[in-house]
């Protein structure tokens, strides 16, 4: 028996994503700059994903540009912004994703500051606002982390930023579909979105701004997306990505409640079974899928290669990180030792997850541990 407790790293597709993708490139596969029929009905088709996607994020769907992901959503928006900025003063947080890290590093020009984390996970707001007074251009933090699961206060900080005249942007990959958004009322600029962590296909996102006049094309040639991202459309992808933010938006309170369910059973069985366990992240909001515990005495590898060998699949930290030789610098933030960071498992649900996952894993995990203890010594 199979158990895929990986879901923060990429889900299964739903079928009625399946059937959408596949609807797309059968009867609805015209070029949407075609003058024809063919072509018409490929635009409207794609108008009405973006609709779709925009009403999950509940967010502006003339405020949506579709791209080939959350990497190359994260990139559209810092390369406009630096397009725009000279040598702009920038802040992320210490809990990002490589993808917004790295643009963020190589266009700052050495004016990057890395936001500290709190122990619980969440960024020290107090260093947040103390950079804004000394200025600061743009401001980048993850709406939810994709280890740990920790939900940010967005809204708080989208308010400290507007009132510096702070760009923000925030990469909720993770929080989408798992978190109500509510974009249009949230106060951030600049929003990256998903398809494939909520069951939608790979290959697949969205950047979504309350302002098109901060966004500069990054890829040129015949001007689809109002010339913002050149390149005939992925009408299929986009059509998934719809199919999959309609399936959650028509059950979100359901679907919230199911995945909080199994995360918080997993745990329950785990921390009673397994000594000298913990659970990174646990005293601030968490997203409903997600859970960080650390094995005391362990090394995670040996855990997640013991696990995988037993059918239960899991990780580390995420999937874009996970061959590095280095703890995880989200973990390292929030206080824990190399040694509480290299013991750290992630385990993340999903809806497609039955009682029985939650149930068999947890006892899987605390067969590992023990076997583990008995051969290592660890700090």
């Amino acid at each position: 028996m199979e158990v895929y407790l990986d879901n923060n790293a990429t889900t299964q597709p739903l079928p009625e994503v399946l059937d959408a993708v596949a609807k797309a490139m059968t009867d609805g596969y015209g070029n949407p700059s075609s003058s024809h029929a063919k072509g018409a009905r490929a635009k409207a088709a794609l108008f009405g994903s973006k609709t779709s996607v925009a009403g999950l994020a509940g967010g502006n769907p003339g405020g949506l540009v579709l791209t080939s992901g959350g990497t190359e959503a994260n990139n559209l928006g810092f390369s406009s912004l630096f397009r725009r900025l000279q040598s702009p003063r920038v802040a992320v947080s210490a809990a990002e994703h490589p993808s917004v890290l790295r643009p963020a590093a190589s266009a700052s020009g050495g004016r990057l500051t890395v936001l500290p984390l709190r122990r619980d996970g969440i960024v020290d707001l107090d260093a947040l606002s103390e950079r804004l007074e000394e200025g600061l251009d743009i401001v980048s933090v993850q709406w939810a982390s994709g280890e740990t699961g920790v939900v940010q206060p967005i809204r708080e900080i989208a308010r400290l930023c507007r009132a510096k005249g702070a760009v923000f942007h925030s990469d909720a990959a993770q929080a989408f579909g798992r978190v109500p958004l509510g974009l249009d009322d949230s106060g951030i600029d600049l929003v990256t979105l998903s398809a494939h962590k909520m069951h939608g296909p790979l290959g697949i996102g969205a950047l979504w701004t309350r302002n098109v006049g901060l966004l500069s094309p990054a890829i040129l040639g015949g001007g689809q997306q109002d010339g913002l991202r050149s390149g005939t459309e992925n009408v299929p992808g986009a059509a998934g990505f719809a199919a999959a933010c309609s399936a959650r938006a028509s059950r979100f309170g359901n679907d919230v409640a199911r995945m909080t369910e199994l995360r918080d059973r997993f745990e329950r069985v785990v921390l009673a079974a397994v000594p000298d366990s913990k659970v990174n992240g646990a005293s601030a909001e968490r997203l409903c899928n997600t859970s960080s515990i650390r094995f005391k005495g362990v090394d995670g590898q040996a855990v997640v290669a013991n696990l995988d060998r037993a059918g239960i699949m899991c990780s580390q930290t995420s999937a874009c990180s996970s061959g590095r030789p280095e703890p995880s610098p989200t973990l390292l933030a929030m206080g824990l030792s190399e040694a509480e960071a290299w013991a750290t498992v992630r385990f993340s649900f999903s809806v497609m997850n039955a009682d029985q996952d939650a149930d068999t894993a947890a006892m899987a995990v605390a067969e590992v541990v023990e076997k583990l203890r008995r051969f290592m010594v660890l700090p």
